[in-house]
């Protein structure tokens, strides 16, 4: 049945990526949780010396997805996730569409964090 809209392949892509994104946010959660759970079960120091890669994963994870749902609103059938966009361009992005006082310090933090994790934004 044809409809009066479609989906661009570019489209179809934010779509699948958003599905496997919401996956991996539940899925870390979830493993942020056991850790928090397990290191609480032993002793109330190991709480604070908790692996926090998971929390900067989902970090990422919200920045990436506020970020590309807004540039998908912005653009529409213009849409591409092809484009080269700067770590700061987009956790500026989120911060303002969320209301939150953008932080250079929180943002450099974040970054160095990140790239010394390997983890590839």
């Amino acid at each position: 049945m044809a409809t009066k809209y479609s989906l661009t392949s570019e489209q179809l892509d934010l779509t699948h990526n958003l599905k496997a994104k919401l996956y991996g946010f539940e899925k870390t959660y979830k493993n942020r949780d056991d850790e928090a759970y397990n290191a609480m079960d032993n002793t109330r120091v190991n709480f604070f010396r908790l692996n926090p890669t998971h929390t900067l994963q989902l970090i990422l994870d919200c920045i990436e997805t506020i970020y590309f749902l807004d540039l998908f609103c912005s653009q529409k059938e213009k849409f591409t996730l092809s484009q080269k966009v700067p770590f700061s361009k987009k956790y500026q992005v989120a911060f303002r569409l969320s209301d939150i006082e953008y932080d250079e310090e929180t943002y450099v933090k974040i970054e160095n964090r990140l790239s010394r994790l390997g983890i590839i934004f």
